[in-house]
């Protein structure tokens, strides 16, 4: 047994990110990214009873389900897969005896992408607002600023206290900083990469691909090969804090 469990008290991170940390880190980011967009497509075929099409960013209903509260329904989905992996890493990093272990759950916190839906929750362009906003339309005297008031506030219950887990556990000096870089870089690589470069590659060459389960082979093989990066340095998202005594 070691020495935190024996004392119970969970010792300080020092985060140290390699190039191989940092490969790690985002290709897991992208993964969530992928897997998010897949949960809407998996929660249309549960509701409507087909498959949607997709690209890298966007998805459509299928089958006649074309109602605001099917679309809500949808909608919300996605960000469950963002919130189970988030509260993964939260358990592992302030429950687990396991220095990887505390680790890897340092990671998935990041990865899933938290401040993004806070912030995208609060402009009201999340899926959490725009979900809410679906779900209650029609409904009398709503203000038209409520969906986006409850959305905020839910989301960030949900992702505020994981993000300050992590920051609390950072022994860095400047800590303040690497926090920021870990919650905003992450973000803009994503976006360079999935919807600037590869979504706007698939629209200008129309070439999605056959369909499998209402995703493209292209994507499926995008998909692929974020498995394949990250079984490749996986152990390195193991390594990317270090207990600090």
């Amino acid at each position: 047994m070691c020495e935190e469990s024996i004392t119970g008290k969970r010792h300080p991170l020092y985060v140290q990110l390699d190039p191989k940390g940092v490969l790690a880190l985002i290709t897991l980011t992208l993964l969530f990214h992928e897997l998010h967009e897949q949960f809407h497509v998996f929660a249309i075929r549960l509701h409507c009873g087909c498959w949607g099409e997709r690209d890298l960013m966007y998805w459509e209903l299928c089958g006649g389900c074309e109602g605001p509260e099917d679309r809500a329904l949808v909608q919300l989905a996605g960000p469950l897969l963002n919130y189970l992996l988030l509260w993964t890493g939260y358990y592992w990093l302030n429950h687990s005896d396991a220095v990887g272990k505390r680790s890897l759950g340092f990671a998935l916190v990041f990865a899933s992408l938290p401040a993004v839906r806070i912030w995208a929750a609060a402009a009201g362009g999340g899926d959490e607002a725009v979900g809410l906003r679906l779900w209650l339309h029609g409904a009398e005297g709503l203000h038209p600023y409520l969906p986006r008031m409850l959305a905020f506030f839910i989301t960030l219950f949900i992702c505020g206290l994981p993000l300050l887990s992590c920051y609390r556990h950072m022994a860095n000096q400047g800590r303040i900083w690497i926090f920021a870089a870990l919650c905003l870089i992450p973000v803009w690589i994503d976006r360079l990469i999935v919807e600037i470069f590869l979504n706007g590659l698939l629209k200008r060459t129309g070439e999605a691909g056959p369909v499998v389960l209402g995703t493209p082979v292209s994507i499926i093989l995008w998909l692929t090969l974020l498995l394949l990066v990250l079984g490749v340095y996986f152990r390195a998202l193991l390594k990317i804090t270090e207990i600090h005594k």
